[in-house]
């Protein structure tokens, strides 16, 4: 009796993050974790909306976005089964434009398996959205899925030898401008190995 009430109550609470993941999608077409909807939602009106809620502390700038990070403390007041960490990333405008959350790996309950919550996560996300990867190879060290929709980037990564996993909402104005900050810093690198080399030859003997 007792394992099958456990297990109602994990489907339940999966339908239930599911549901407060992606809220509005089916009916405004824009993908929103937390009802906050990614390329649209502010700064202002999230830190408004949340007022009473939890408390969200700016603790850095994105290196990639130039813009505010925001990060959630206790972020399981926010009565989403098994999330533990929250941050919420800006543009240089003050628009939305990642989340990141930190999921428990195994669900509220270790019995159904060490993988339980990652995978129901996985199956409702690939029953909504389409998926563009995916590899849960034994062989390599996280678990990764990804699937896209409406300019935005829906990413699942967990590590083999972490209790937690990753759930990313990115949107494509993140990932163009990550891309360009990584591109530009390689290029960089190279350009200065060259310059060595260059220095390193003339004075070999």
């Amino acid at each position: 009796m007792n394992q099958k009430n456990n297990y109602k109550l994990l489907i339940s609470s999966v339908v239930f993050l599911f549901l407060f993941l992606s809220s509005s999608y089916a009916a405004e077409r824009f993908i929103s974790p937390l009802g906050f909807k990614i390329g649209h939602a502010t700064y202002d009106s999230i830190k408004k909306d949340w007022k009473h809620k939890i408390l969200l502390r700016d603790i850095s700038v994105n290196r990639f976005t130039g813009g505010r990070v925001l990060e959630a403390e206790a972020p399981e007041f926010l009565g989403v089964n098994g999330l533990r960490g929250l941050r919420l990333m800006f543009n240089s405008e003050n628009v939305l434009t990642a989340v990141v959350m930190n999921l428990v790996r195994a669900g509220e309950n270790a019995d159904q398996g060490v993988d339980a919550g990652f995978l129901e996560v996985y199956d409702m996300l690939d029953s909504k959205y389409r998926i563009t990867s995916k590899d849960f190879s034994s062989k390599k060290p996280a678990m990764k899925a990804q699937f896209y929709a409406d300019n935005v980037y829906i990413q699942m990564l967990a590590p083999r030898n972490k209790s937690l996993f990753e759930l990313r909402y990115l949107s494509s104005d993140f990932i163009n401008r990550r891309d360009a900050v990584i591109q530009a810093q390689n290029e960089q690198s190279e350009y200065a190995l060259q310059t060595a080399q260059k220095l390193t030859s003339r004075n070999e003997f």
